[in-house]
């Protein structure tokens, strides 16, 4: 697979939930983006807690600091879960998922779907460190693009920016490494 068609073939997720990610609690999605590198276009949605997520699952007080949006907040400008279940399949279409955190938003997507069995999520670092190569000319692609991507759209834990800024360092990196990583283009 060249680079160029990378792009082309994945969504990149990022999902904002009710708990920190790991912290064994039973949480459910609150903020769920999408992101398609090959247009750039990115969805973002608001989701309305179900009242089952409300009187069964945990609220993290850290989590809402973390991404400052209140319960108050969602029930009054999210979406129902299943419009957003809906909405979002028809924006990932048949592209392979892929996030920088595959464990928790393979849950959290599975959660939304209304499905027993974690969604399949690809690693994007596992992308990014493919497109990339290995070794110290690696790295410091690596770390370009990432560079550029906290300058460019730096993460507000917010699920949009968070898409933005992972997409930037995919497309940084692709340009890098058409360029032969140096950031500018071969003599």
């Amino acid at each position: 697979m060249t680079p160029e068609a990378i792009p082309r073939r994945i969504v990149i997720i990022d999902c904002e939930a009710s708990c920190l990610a790991g912290d064994g609690r039973r949480s459910y999605p609150i903020e769920v983006a999408a992101g398609l590198p090959e247009t750039g276009a990115i969805r973002s949605w608001l989701i309305k807690p179900e009242r089952q997520w409300l009187d069964e699952w945990d609220w993290h007080y850290e989590a809402e600091l973390v991404h400052r949006l209140t319960r108050e907040h969602l029930l009054a400008h999210g979406l129902p879960r299943a419009q957003v279940a809906r909405e979002l399949r028809a924006f990932i279409g048949d592209r392979a998922v892929v996030s920088d955190y595959p464990p928790a938003e393979g849950y959290w997507l599975a959660v939304l779907f209304g499905e027993a069995q974690p969604w399949p999520v690809g690693a994007l670092g596992a992308l990014l460190d493919a497109i990339a190569g290995g070794g110290p000319p690696g790295q410091a692609m690596r770390a370009l693009a990432d560079a550029h991507a906290r300058h460019v759209a730096p993460r507000t834990h917010r699920a949009g920016d968070d898409v933005r800024h992972m997409m930037i360092a995919l497309l940084e990196l692709l340009r890098l490494a058409e360029r032969g990583g140096s950031g500018h283009a071969p003599a």
